[in-house]
């Protein structure tokens, strides 16, 4: 890509001339340059025609009576020195283009374009002065972005100097200093080519061409090379509709995502409702089972009591021998009471089931079923050592039978008989002895 600037420049006079190619009549040059935009042009297009930017002037009127205005001066001056006023076929301005490569031009954006082009007119303003300055314009109607300048043919101090404006030191610093000015200002400008660079760039047949027709692009005609542009612009414009349908995908596929999060967002709650729920039925049965627990404390103080009073029993053969009788009422009461806690344990055990079942579908969720199997476990152990402990009651009442026996000579089966009757038919003779010894 070249990053050299195109800057075609002509002198201008108020009427046409025969005085060369570098020379034009002002009147149709600021027709097409300014808002009038009257040209033969065919990149024009006047849908874009808002985009241009004029300065100090708008139109091409507008410009030319500021253009009038200043020769007027230039000839009163010349009258004053008594020199010849200028006519309409004198050099009265200069007009430089400043037309940088087409593809530079698509690779910056708006703002980098007016930057570009206020840099050329500054270095413009610096070289030929800026007194001199009547005006610019700023094309964005185009295929490719570019300004017009237009100063008076004069030099910085205001005097005429006619033709001698557009002379080979302008033109020599045109292409030398303008190059280390824009470079200056941060843009990446490389120095133009010399027509010996230029040949050996361009070949001896495309280079014959570029001096038969200037204004082809290297070897390419200008309509060939705005064909390209066109074609080029026609791509991007292509590019830019995909461009258009990404993004018009990107968006739904975004309202799809919100979408689809607002709907895990409510199963979220929903699920956090559960939990809840489930935490709250957990803690009623943690409660219950508390209650369980306390109970079981109470059931295990009374079991201990009646070992107490079972130990107080046994204590000594002559306390048992007074009071047999007792022994056999509190043996009665003990068995109904063991009765009792036997039925209060079987209680227990199912409201444990019961309790066993609800931590079983609570314990499910959070893996707590192995506690409770194993104070199910504690409460079997207990009721064993109950029973073991009647075991052992009984066993002492055997023992306690068997030296009454051998005490008195009663035989110890009829003494067992007699005392299992008595405790069949719940009846008790007077526990005072007889003179055949106590009687059963």
């Amino acid at each position: 890509m070249s990053r050299t600037i195109g800057t075609p420049t002509k002198n201008f006079v108020f009427a046409s001339t025969s005085k060369g190619k570098n020379t034009a009549c002002i009147t149709l040059y600021a027709k097409e340059a300014f808002k009038e935009r009257i040209g033969i042009d065919p990149d024009i297009d006047p849908a874009r025609a808002d985009l241009n930017i004029y300065s100090v002037c708008h139109t091409a009127d507008e410009f030319l009576n500021l253009l009038k205005c200043a020769v007027d001066r230039i000839n009163e001056e010349r009258v004053r020195s008594k020199k010849r006023p200028l006519n309409n076929g004198n050099v009265i301005a200069i007009g430089i283009i400043f037309k940088p490569d087409v593809m530079i031009m698509k690779s910056l954006t708006r703002d980098e374009q007016i930057k570009f082009l206020s840099d050329c007119i500054e270095w413009t303003k610096n070289t030929l002065g800026e007194i001199n300055f009547l005006g610019s314009a700023m094309h964005f109607d185009e295929a490719n972005p570019h300004v017009h300048t237009f100063f008076l043919a004069c030099d910085k101090e205001g005097n005429w100097i006619g033709s001698n404006i557009r002379s080979l030191p302008f033109l020599g610093s045109l292409n030398r200093d303008f190059p280390v000015f824009m470079r200056s200002k941060g843009w990446d400008v490389d120095d133009p080519f010399d027509y010996l660079i230029l040949k050996e760039h361009l070949g001896d047949e495309r280079f014959e061409e570029y001096k038969r027709n200037p204004r082809s692009k290297c070897g390419r005609p200008s309509f060939r090379f705005k064909a390209e542009a066109e074609e080029e612009k026609r791509h991007i414009e292509e590019c830019i509709g995909f461009l258009d349908g990404l993004r018009s995908e990107l968006k739904e596929t975004i309202k799809n995502l919100e979408e689809e999060v607002k709907t895990l967002s409510n199963s979220r709650d929903e699920l956090i409702g559960t939990v809840k729920g489930r935490s709250d039925e957990l803690a009623r049965i943690l409660l219950e089972k508390d209650r369980a627990v306390e109970m079981l404390g109470i059931v295990t103080a009374k079991i201990s009591n009646s070992k107490t009073e079972l130990n107080k029993m046994t204590c000594s053969k002559q306390e048992a021998e007074e009071s047999i009788a007792a022994l056999r009422l509190k043996h009665s009461h003990i068995a109904k009471e063991i009765e009792e806690r036997s039925r209060e344990l079987e209680h227990i055990k199912e409201k444990s089931a019961e309790i066993s079942n609800r931590m079983d579908h609570a314990l499910a969720v959070i893996h707590e079923a192995d506690e409770l199997a194993e104070r199910e476990l504690d409460y079997k152990r207990r009721i064993d050592q109950l029973e073991n402990e009647k075991y052992e009651t009984e066993s002492r009442y055997s023992e306690t039978l068997e030296k009454i026996s051998e005490a008195y000579g009663i035989p110890y089966f009829d003494l067992l008989d007699t005392a299992e009757n008595d405790l069949s038919d719940s009846k008790y003779r007077s526990n005072d002895p007889g003179e055949d010894g106590p009687t059963i």
